[in-house]
């Protein structure tokens, strides 16, 4: 699971079991193969509220990527708690080409 874990929230980790995360990952790695380029942007920055209360902000991450097998849009909900200074995922969706994004091909099930 690598880098993709250790920058979860606590909010990632709280909602998905070790297990239901790692097959998220192989659900996308064999639907879209490997990553060949992107092109990213900030949607939105807005100030936000982490789990304990504290000052935090949030950032919307899209970015329309070419993987090996087809295309796909990929959602990044990010947080940088004022009290740890770090951005972690908060979630992490994709949508392979032409597939409506109202219903993600895959996202880390919630609880």
């Amino acid at each position: 699971m690598g880098k993709f874990l250790l920058h979860g929230a606590a909010e990632l980790y709280i909602s998905n079991t070790d297990e239901e995360k790692q097959a998220f990952l192989d659900t996308m790695k064999e639907k879209l193969g490997a990553f060949k380029s992107g092109k990213g942007k900030v949607e939105t920055l807005a100030e936000a509220e982490d789990m304990d209360g504290g000052l935090a902000f949030e950032a919307v991450y899209v970015c329309d990527a070419v993987f090996e097998k087809q295309k796909a849009r990929i959602k990044m909900v990010l947080l940088r708690r004022q009290s740890v200074g770090d951005w972690s995922i908060v979630s992490f969706d994709v949508w392979p080409e032409n597939q409506p994004e109202e219903e993600p091909a895959a996202t880390p099930p919630s609880a």
